[in-house]
């Protein structure tokens, strides 16, 4: 998440105001509407940039490849280059594959939070029973069986359901069924103690965060979550207290 988005925060709280404006995420909610199945149990949404058209297309081919009751899905933002043959690309793209979710905002570092929480938005809008949940970007080889099979126990909690993480991954296995669902699944790097930085692309203002020391956050490479922790998150997008 960006400064900027903190600093607006922070004037949020100061002016007594809803973040919900700034956060306001341009999603044509009427569109997109067939990508997943309604008997899924998993969503890998995928953030990726409007220009990565080869990223997309080797990992459709690769580890987003159909897998039974595992949905994928690209959230992409809007070519800041502004051509039309760009859109139109990305447009053919969307009829091709079926798998895309544009928002109505440029691709930027900063604009990256808008897409990360239409991602929230559309899941919660279209496929609110869909259990689990599992955010990644384009720039990463994932695991996506095992994901999956993550889902899979975390829905049954039968591991002959999910053959694959009780063959290759049975002390993940063990430690999936006990897992309390009603929390954001931060995995086993805690991107904790970092120091803050305060200048560059990552950096925070005092303003924002006087302190020496980042607090406990998730790393950016991927989380799996809930339906319940993504309400919680779409709730969270509306008001910052």
């Amino acid at each position: 998440y960006s400064t900027q988005f903190f600093v607006k925060l922070q004037e949020n709280i100061l002016h007594n105001t809803s973040s919900n404006d700034y956060l306001n995420v341009r999603l044509n909610l009427t569109s997109n509407t067939a990508i997943c199945q309604l008997n899924d149990i998993l969503i890998i949404y995928i953030l990726s940039t409007a220009n990565n058209f080869d990223r997309r297309k080797i990992i459709r081919s690769t580890w987003a490849s159909p897998l039974i009751g595992t949905c994928f899905v690209f959230i992409l933002g809007k070519s800041p280059d502004s051509t039309s043959s760009t859109q139109s690309r990305i447009d053919h793209e969307k009829r091709q594959y079926k798998d895309i979710v544009q928002i109505d905002h440029v691709e930027s570092y900063g604009n990256v939070v808008y897409k990360e929480v239409a991602a929230l938005h559309w899941s919660s809008h279209f496929y609110p029973s869909i259990p689990y949940l599992f955010k990644t970007d384009d720039d990463l080889i994932v695991d996506s069986l095992l994901i999956s099979s993550i889902g899979q126990l975390m829905t049954t909690n039968n591991r002959n359901a999910s053959s694959y993480i009780s063959k290759y991954r049975p002390t993940l296995a063990s430690a999936v069924v006990s897992i309390d669902r009603s929390t954001l699944f931060r995995g086993a790097w805690a991107m904790g103690y970092q120091t803050t930085l305060r200048g560059g692309k990552f950096g925070v203002s005092e303003y924002v965060w006087p302190h020496p020391v980042l607090p406990h956050y998730c790393s950016g490479f991927g989380w799996f979550m809930s339906k319940n922790v993504r309400n919680k998150l779409v709730t969270a997008s509306y008001t910052y207290l």
